[in-house]
């Protein structure tokens, strides 16, 4: 299932564990969005950015890019 799309485009499954994702998120605040939290949350454990179209989080949250 995961291999198609790594073929395709070269995404990978992320190794990081829901616990450090929903800890990472516990510190977020600017949204109350649960979904929004740990997509932001995921790119913050993983020191990366967040990839995304969405206008609040690009305004609100320093990692995002578009």
């Amino acid at each position: 299932m995961y291999s198609n799309a790594e073929e395709k485009v070269g995404t990978k499954v992320c190794g990081r564990t829901f616990e450090d994702v929903a800890m990472a998120a516990s510190w977020l605040s600017f949204t109350r969005d649960p979904l929004d939290r740990l997509l932001c949350a995921n790119a913050l454990a993983g020191g990366g950015d967040l990839l995304t179209k969405d206008e609040i989080l690009l305004k609100r949250f320093p990692n995002a890019v578009y």
